[in-house]
């Protein structure tokens, strides 16, 4: 072997004794010599056989018995077929700056046992490959490190970032960067066996049509501390059982996680999630928790089970936990399920834990509940005792409005029974109606408006009496009502009309409707007195995170 000077800058930065085997170019050759400069292979920069042929010699030939640790200088590596490494050999790069170009179709790097990649840039020149990966597995205890992917397609078949056998067990990514894996691509496929274990940690997948994808024979592996974003199809599909999602930035996907049946036992906890489809859960029984925007039903059934026992005899309770479709449906034993006037998709948002439709006044969107005796407390003769709430957080609209109403005051065609709403002052009243003697009795919180941006928890109770004084209204668990709200005393009670249940407006074509977001609307055939009303305000505001 001939003896060969590193040229200028060549070389630059990196500690040559770490290393068995130093691969580096001069932009017209590249080189590869051992510790002590001698050349063990050496080919034109230019030309991808005799590049790759570079590689094989200094790593999948040269570390074969005993593998070792190589170095791989600054510059742009063009390869024609995929470069394996041998069991315990470890590849580290200067980051970005040194590139591996697979330009052939083929896999561009291959690890065995206890090998390890980092700090370097993998793509594919542009070229279409069929069915390949960027870096593929096959041994066991792989590490990969700060590593980017990127600009991988596929002519048939998948793209892959990185992916493994279904042999390879307890493979570490970490801290890499993996984008653009389309035509279609996956930017992590992981497929070992069951049992094993994958740690994909601190990574950014970006751009892909898949961004992590679990095969069926994957359990008990970890993806934390990771951004997935902008995938075109799904961020994450685990398509298997047994695995902790933790620490998550979901972002800007089409999908961020499918969850097909049967793929059960499945953590997803403190994870960020907004893309247009946050979570499809097919198989029900996985965990969820502490996520930022989607809220699992099971997350919410103890909270619901006490809200639910305070309020006793609920007639409706919308959680609001649907995020597609126009059903809204009631947790109460009686199924009164509410309908959206649009599709929820676009309306529905997070705060804590708590799920919030925000509905437009200008689009006319309200929430619906055909009429039913459930929702009539009177017989024309006595009233019964029930109670209403909903947390709303308002902003500018039209006066008068209905927040929460069985009230259809269209001219000739009257249908009233009670109503909490809002005065053409915006200040807030909650009272029942007499149709018959075209009279009322409720109270009023005239010592303010209701304040626009802010959250309200709003409760009005009444006991039943058939006077004014049977009335009160609570904000956020405080007692605000300062006025009688009552006609010319002709009232005896409310009567069963056919009106319905309405959320945001009052039931005529003509009523103004309540633009702002509202949570966990509720009714109830008792009257709420002032420590349930504390109770409640406590819980639904620990849902929220308030």
């Amino acid at each position: 072997m001939s003896y060969v000077k590193s040229t200028g800058g060549s070389q630059e930065g990196k500690s040559r004794k770490p290393y068995d085997v130093y691969i580096f170019t001069d932009g017209t050759t590249v080189y590869a010599t051992d510790v002590d400069t001698n050349v063990i292979a050496a080919g034109s920069a230019a030309d991808s056989t005799a590049v790759h042929g570079v590689f094989e010699k200094a790593i999948t030939t040269y570390m074969a018995t005993t593998g070792g640790r190589v170095y791989i200088s600054p510059g742009d590596y063009s390869i024609v077929a995929v470069v394996v490494l041998p069991a315990d050999t470890h590849i580290v790069g200067a980051g970005d700056t040194t590139i591996i170009t697979s330009v052939g179709d083929s896999d561009g790097v291959s690890l065995d046992d206890r090998c390890s990649l980092k700090s370097l840039k993998i793509t594919n020149g542009g070229v279409a490959h069929v069915d390949r990966e960027a870096v593929y597995v096959f041994g066991d205890d792989v590490v990969i490190s700060n590593v980017r992917i990127d600009g991988l397609s596929s002519a048939d078949g998948f793209a892959y970032g990185i992916a493994d056998s279904i042999s390879a067990n307890n493979l570490r990514i970490f801290e890499c960067v993996i984008e653009d894996i389309l035509g279609p691509g996956v930017g992590v496929g992981i497929y070992h066996t069951l049992g094993t274990h994958c740690v994909i940690d601190g990574c950014v997948v970006d751009g892909c049509t898949y961004g992590v994808y679990f095969g069926s024979s994957t359990s008990s592996s970890t993806v934390s501390n990771c951004t997935i974003s902008n995938c075109t199809t799904y961020a994450l599909y685990p398509a298997s059982s047994g695995n902790r999602i933790v620490d998550n930035h979901f972002e800007s996907n089409a999908q961020d996680v499918y969850i097909a049946a049967g793929d059960v036992a499945n953590i997803f906890a403190n994870n960020y999630f907004d893309g247009t489809v946050r979570v499809e859960d097919n198989a029900i029984w996985n965990i969820y928790r502490n996520n930022i925007g989607y809220v699992d039903l099971s997350e919410i059934r103890q909270p619901m089970s006490e809200v639910l026992n305070i309020l006793g005899s609920c007639r409706v309770l919308l959680p609001n936990v649907e995020t597609t479709g126009t059903t809204v449906s009631d947790y109460s034993r009686h199924g009164h399920n509410g309908t959206a006037s649009a599709d929820v998709t676009g309306l529905f948002g997070f705060i804590g834990r708590a799920t919030y439709y925000d509905l437009d006044q200008a689009s006319s969107h309200t929430i619906d509940i055909g009429d039913h005796a459930d929702f009539t407390f009177g017989d024309g003769v006595s009233d019964d005792a029930f109670s209403v709430g909903i947390v709303l957080n308002h902003g500018l609209h039209s006066y008068p409005a209905g927040i929460l109403s069985k009230f259809d005051d269209t001219g000739g065609s009257e249908q009233r029974e009670w109503a909490l709403d809002l005065d053409a002052a915006q200040k807030l009243r909650f009272y029942t109606y007499d149709e018959t003697n075209d009279d009322y009795i409720g109270r009023m919180y005239n010592g303010a408006v209701l304040a626009t941006d802010t959250w309200h928890f709003i409760i009005g109770t009444y006991d039943g009496s058939g006077t004014s004084a049977g009335f009160n209204i609570y904000i956020n668990g405080v007692e605000v009502d300062d006025l009688d709200y009552a006609g010319g005393g002709g009232y005896a009670a409310m009567e069963d009309t056919t009106a319905g249940v309405r959320i945001a407006r009052y039931d005529k074509a003509t009523g103004n409707y309540v633009d702002g977001k509202v949570i966990w609307p509720f009714i109830t055939a008792k009257e709420l007195d002032a420590d349930e009303v504390w109770w409640l305000t406590q819980r639904i505001y620990g849902l929220m995170e308030m």
